[in-house]
């Protein structure tokens, strides 16, 4: 039987997940195998979005939504995360950077995601 992922493994895998490229938000999903094939032990719909959208609070992801004219992917205003974050349709599955939302890790989540913390096992990313 599998153990079931910490919140602490759920944080650092999607901290990992952003600081790897600017994603689709229905990425942050299939990291665990969410909805199609969820992973044996793995966080619930609700513990990832939870998860991220705490990430998001401390500062270590941000949201973005379309481009600019440089080609540039545009941040999220922050008065605006909490009703993008919970726009089902930021969730979609689409991938047209021009109008989907996206989420990477800000200066900070850089940072943070430089050290695993030494409560998380090393990832298995199968």
């Amino acid at each position: 039987m599998t153990e079931p992922m910490t919140p602490a493994a759920v944080r650092w895998r999607l901290l990992v997940s952003a600081a790897e490229d600017v994603e689709p938000m229905f990425q942050a999903l299939w990291e665990f195998g969410i909805p199609a094939q969820p992973k044996p032990g793995g966080p619930t719909l609700d513990q990832v979005k939870g998860a991220l959208w705490q990430l998001i609070q401390e500062g270590l992801v941000t949201l973005f939504h379309g481009l600019d004219a440089h080609g540039d992917f545009i941040p999220v205003p922050p008065e605006w995360l909490a009703s993008v974050y919970a726009d089902p349709r930021s969730w979609e599955e689409r991938e047209d950077p021009a109008t989907d939302v996206r989420y990477s890790t800000t200066p900070a989540g850089d940072e943070a995601v430089r050290v695993r913390p030494p409560d998380v096992p090393e990832p298995e990313w199968n």
